[in-house]
């Protein structure tokens, strides 16, 4: 899987550091259980948000056996509020198809609840270019980014695993950015 390491090479080409960062993470489903992985192994504290208390306990519960030292927790979307109260300066990760096509005007981000203005955001929806999520962040004074740059770095991970040859990732982003217009 190239998902994780995709993420982290994006994170790092936009300076985004993540050891011992507080890091939210909103949703359970597979590419949060990648991006989870990366962060954990980056050193992050990842504070696992979900609908459903279980499915997010099953992504930390796998984590765990794989890096036993990793800073895990688990939470309700409805305690966001608590969570962010105790960060400073969090990575906020959008994994969730909130805000994707045909949903534009969703947000897992709720409108009573400001970002913190010291937060940079990551939406890893891509279509639209920039989601409402990007919105909220922009109007707090926060940097924003959207997953393109991900899908992006685990595409060009994969093609060199599977081919031994590195691709041209300005070519591919040059490429989705048309395709996604």
């Amino acid at each position: 899987n190239t998902d994780w390491s995709g993420f982290l090479a994006d994170l790092q080409a936009h300076d985004i550091a993540v050891a011992n960062r507080d890091c939210l993470l909103l949703g359970a489903g597979g590419s949060a259980r990648a991006v989870a992985y990366g962060l954990a192994k980056s050193g992050a504290r990842v504070h696992l948000l979900a609908r459903r208390r279980e499915q997010a306990e099953a992504v930390l519960a796998d984590l765990r056996g794989q890096l036993p030292e990793a800073q895990l927790t688990c939470h309700l979307l409805g305690e966001l509020r608590q969570v962010v109260a105790q960060c400073h300066a969090p990575l906020i990760i959008n994994s969730t198809p909130l805000g994707m096509t045909p949903q534009e005007d969703s947000t897992p981000w709720p409108d009573n609840l400001p970002i913190p203005d010291d937060a940079t955001v990551y939406d890893l929806v891509y279509n639209p270019p920039h989601t409402r999520l990007m919105q909220q962040a922009e109007a707090a004074g926060c940097d924003a980014y959207n997953g393109l740059g991900m899908l992006i770095q685990q595409g060009a991970q994969a093609f060199a695993l599977w081919t031994g040859q590195q691709p041209d990732t300005a070519v591919m982003a040059t490429a989705l950015q048309q395709l996604n217009a």
